[in-house]
């Protein structure tokens, strides 16, 4: 991340460089250097020297069409000197003998022999452009967004993962002794540092600018560098430049007005024609105009140019014969009368901002003539478009006369403007407005912005915060010195050139903020924070999804980025649309606050004394911390670099302020609790119903994992206890261990599960058991006083300075774990159920033996809770009277009796046995009878004559049965058929 982080900048500077690069380069097409190598009089010949070579006093010979090297005096010639691109004026000036002319002008037509009186950087030109350079060296470097912001995203990050760890591995750095590196919890850490690695913060401003650019490139618009991008988007005031900049910086024809009966037709046609032969300018501009008009202009015949003054010729064809065209001195060396209305007319032309040229006819004057410089078309829209863009302030600066300046001004509706103004004028006027208007307010409303084109204007394009030149010939210095450079269509590419840098800083901004900084802060909280608390995959991916979040943030850096390119029709689409809206709203939204911010503002220019009064209070507050009070109820222990320094008791003490001494109050006698397997030991709220039975909802909430125990009949129980105690040594108790309050609940803890494990929830009815409940109900007290003993003794062994209240223990809610309540409840009333019974039978055993036994029998059972056996049993017959002794006579008779018969039994048979060994078959017949006898007794009988061929029967009732077997009667045939 770091090789991709420095590659990402080290690419976005490069081609932003290279993109400058390729703007200078640019600019070197306009570049229109003072010249190397000028002519020098030597004697009566002309030699060509280098400019570097030329001494004070030399004279140098400057033709037509040439520009001067040097700052001197004309001693030769006359000629007409463009000094636009010094003065702003955009006639022409007049040299003759004796007028000063300046290094860097053009020489238009007449020859000059000039004697040198400064050369290099003590001309003029050599001063502006050194005024140029202390303005750029002095302009104070614009702080870039992504720098300014950037300041706090690493202390951030950093804080940011520190923190991560710190929470990650508290468990680690709590111990003694730190564990391995490798035991260590780093992939949290690093999800940290991967997601917020400044890729989208590097990418934020260079992505921006390369887009913007592009847009800037395609519309004539070059820029030097990506800071005058950020700061023009602050501009709201500008300062414009009149010739070249608001206006063409070409002359056109004003206004033609004459004298007596002379018409403007005339006037111009007369005019036209003595200049026809002429290069000066105004001279063009005449006989354009005259051939628009349809005029048609008459030979010349004689030609007389007059640099610096005018022309006088005289005409072949025409009425008029010699006529004159130039100034007033012109007119004066001719002696030509001026009358009085020639004042008026001239008065006239120029405070309507023309150049006045007067023409006579054959030695009369005929009128006058104004020559003006032709406003831009489009400067009066751009300017009120500017305006409706919110640029507060416009200003016109240039070095023109008075009058043409406020007629410009007037036409473009500019109430401020200053006029004849030399270029260092110009840098110290706008110097002065920036801190007329900078004072008191932040530095993005004080920032300006000059435009201008000429030589004149580069001191103020440097001057002020940015400068926009107007590319042309001429203006290479301006180029040079401004930030931006406007080409093609200059004045209609502002407003444009003004929105696209405002959206230029608001999408810098939103890849900040919005992808650089809460991406990666969502990033952060996502993939460090949250992820690896969903399972122990998640935790070592975490890593790898910080770095898939991490792109994204990069991708939409570039995507946001990328909408500059299509800029201008971007507010054409559906979300450009959508944007608009949602930016409108949010204006509207802000300027409900509009009082805040003002306020805020105010306190932003006193923030050096705030921020000198919260240092102050800052201090005071530290030491007053050296006087520590301590409360009549309390003890404060003193730490001096976590050693144990003193105990201080009530009143006020003298101690050293942190970080040398650590103060830590307690309340020793304040009332403590804490809780074995309940979240919360107060009771319901007021009114709420308590437990009173195992599934009912309870007061306290449990804590599972401490509430269920194991008590000594291997059953489960959920038990909630509280433990109220005092802090009995302040020392021991913040000293003897890290944490006291866990180290006395876990301490808690164990011994109430040591405790019921050594007695059973329910008893078994074996001799010498517990009542069944006896946890959960006779035995609650004796169980609650045991923990409080066995716990004191444990805390008096671990030293903690700690000391548990009388009846300090309370159980809160004990009671089987709800889960099994049913089943609990089962065997319980299986107990009961056996108790019941064998209450009953121990009853009916006593009853049974009273009544067979008889008192003796009683004594004899209950003697020594014995059972009655047989044994007992022999004894106690001699003794058994009533009800028993019946029986037993009547148990002796019965027994007799099946002797008896038993006895007859056994001698029939042995009768029986005999007869058959004498006679058997006549014992088996009696036998047959008998038995047919003694089945057939008491049943109904059908008797059947084999003998008859017809089948017939005979049914004989039922006959009582008689008392001892006896053989049946059978029929005889013969007697059947009788009946």
């Amino acid at each position: 991340d770091i090789a991709e982080v420095v590659l990402i900048a080290m690419i976005g500077e490069s081609l932003e460089a290279i993109t400058f690069a390729r703007t200078h380069r640019e600019l070197e097409r306009f570049l229109e250097l003072r010249p190397r190598r000028v002519r020098v009089r030597r004697g009566d010949e002309q030699v060509e020297l280098p400019v570097e070579s030329l001494a004070i006093g030399d004279i140098v010979v400057v033709r037509p069409g040439e520009r001067i090297a040097v700052d001197g005096a004309v001693l030769a010639g006359r000629s007409a000197v463009d000094e636009s691109t010094l003065t702003g004026e955009s006639m022409p000036a007049d040299k003759a003998e004796g007028d000063a002319v300046y290094a860097g002008t053009l020489n238009q037509f007449g020859a000059l022999e000039i004697r040198t009186d400064a050369v290099g950087d003590a001309t003029t030109l050599g001063q502006v452009i050194r005024i140029v350079a202390t303005a750029q060296r002095d302009k104070a470097r614009v702080e870039r967004i992504a720098d300014r912001l950037a300041r706090w995203f690493l202390p951030f990050v950093l804080v940011c993962a520190a923190g991560t760890f710190a929470a990650t591995n508290r468990l680690a750095l709590s111990q003694a002794i730190w564990p391995a590196l490798d035991r260590w919890n780093w992939m949290p850490t690093l999800a940290v540092l991967v997601v917020a690695c400044p890729c989208a913060l590097v990418l934020a401003t260079p992505a921006a600018m390369m887009a913007a650019v592009a847009w800037l490139a395609r519309r004539g618009v070059l820029i030097k560098g990506g800071a005058a991008v950020e700061r023009l988007a602050t501009v709201r005031r500008i300062a414009f430049d009149k010739t070249g900049t608001l206006t063409t910086g070409k002359l056109v024809l004003g206004e033609c007005l004459p004298l007596g009966d002379r018409t403007p037709d005339e006037i111009l046609r007369a005019a036209a024609a003595a200049e026809q032969t002429s290069e000066h300018l105004i001279a063009r501009v005449l006989v354009a105009a005259a051939k628009e008009r349809g005029a048609k202009l008459p030979a010349v015949g004689e030609f007389e140019a007059l640099p610096g003054a005018g022309v006088a010729v005289r005409l072949l064809d025409g009425p008029a014969a010699n006529v004159v065209v130039g100034n007033r001195r012109l007119m004066c060396d001719r002696e030509i009368e001026l009358p009085d209305e020639v004042e008026e007319l001239v008065a006239r032309l120029e405070a309507a901002g023309q150049t006045p040229l007067l023409v006579a006819i054959d030695g009369k004057l005929a009128g006058a003539i104004g020559v003006r410089d032709a406003v831009r078309p489009e400067a009066a829209s751009v300017l009120a478009e500017l305006r409706a863009m919110g640029i507060d302030e416009i200003v016109l600066l240039t070095g023109d006369r008075p009058r043409t300046t406020a007629e410009i001004a007037r036409q473009l509706g500019i109430e401020r403007w200053q006029a004849e103004l030399r270029p260092d004028e110009k840098a110290q006027w706008l110097a002065g407005w920036r801190a007329e208007r900078g004072a008191g307010r932040p530095s993005d409303e004080a920032a300006v912005a000059m435009v201008g084109d000429g030589v004149n204007d580069a001191p103020a394009l440097a001057r002020a915060d940015v400068g926009l030149a107007i590319a042309g010939a001429g203006s290479d210095l301006a180029a040079e010195a401004g930030d931006l450079v406007l080409m093609g269509d200059p004045l209609a590419s502002l407003p444009a050139t003004l929105r696209l840098a405002r959206e230029t800083v608001r999408v810098i901004r939103q890849n900040i903020v919005l992808f650089a900084f809460f991406v990666n802060l969502l990033g952060i909280a996502l993939t460090a924070w949250i992820m690896p608390t969903w399972s122990q995959a998640w935790l070592r991916r975490a890593p790898v999804a910080a770095a898939i979040f991490h792109q994204c943030g990069s991708l939409l850096v570039l995507v946001n980025s990328m909408r500059l390119v299509w800029f201008d029709r971007w507010q054409a689409s559906w979300f450009g649309r959508i944007e608009s809206l949602l930016a409108r709203g949010c204006a509207r939204f802000g300027r409900q606050f509009e009082p805040l911010v003002r306020a805020g503002e105010a306190l932003w220019w006193w923030r050096w004394l705030l921020l000198r009064a919260a240092v102050l209070l800052a201090v005071v507050a530290y030491l007053a911390q050296i006087v520590v009070f301590v409360g009549p109820d309390e003890v404060a222990v003193v730490r001096r670099f976590g050693r144990f320094r003193a105990a201080l008791g009530p009143g006020p003490h003298l101690r050293l302020p942190p970080p040398w001494d650590t103060i830590v109050k307690e309340r020793p006698a304040r009332v403590r609790t804490i809780e074995v397997g309940l979240q919360s030991t107060r009771s319901a709220e007021a009114g709420a119903k308590q437990a009173i039975e195992w599934n009912t909802p309870h007061g306290a909430r449990r804590s599972d994992d401490e509430a269920i125990a194991l008590t000594g009949d291997q059953s489960l129980v959920e038990v909630g206890a509280a433990v109220q105690y005092r802090i009995d040594d302040v020392r021991a108790w913040h000293f003897a261990a890290r944490d006291p309050q866990n180290l006395l609940q876990v301490a808690a803890q164990s011994v109430v599960r040591e405790v019921l494990a050594e007695r059973p929830l329910l008893n078994s009815g074996a001799k010498g058991s517990r009542e069944p409940a006896e946890i959960l109900t006779t035995g609650r007290a004796e169980l609650e006083h045991e923990i409080g003993r066995r716990l004191q003794a444990e805390l008096d062994r671990l030293g903690c300075g700690v000391r548990l209240l009388d009846d300090g223990v309370c159980l809160v809610d004990v009671h089987p774990p709800l889960a099994v309540v049913d089943a609990f409840r089962d065997v319980s009333r299986a107990f009961k159920e056996r108790e019941r019974r064998k209450n009953e039978a121990d009853a009916f055993l006593r009853d049974r033996v009273i009544k067979a036994g008889g008192l003796a029998a009683w004594r004899e059972l209950v003697r020594d809770e014995g059972e009655l056996t047989d044994e007992r049993w022999a004894r106690l017959q001699a003794d058994l009277a009533g009800e028993a002794a019946g029986e037993l006579a009547a148990a002796q008779a019965a027994a007799h009796e099946q002797q008896e018969l038993a006895a007859g039994d056994a001698a029939s048979f042995l009768e029986v046995q005999a007869s058959h060994a004498a006679n058997p078959q006549l014992t088996e017949w009696r036998m047959l009878y008998e038995t047919l006898s003694a089945a057939l007794a008491g049943k109904r009988k059908m008797i059947f004559d084999a003998r008859t061929g017809r089948r017939r029967h005979l049914f004989l009732g039922s006959q009582p049965a008689p008392p001892s077997p006896a053989i049946p009667i059978i029929a005889s045939p013969a007697a059947e058929e009788e009946d």
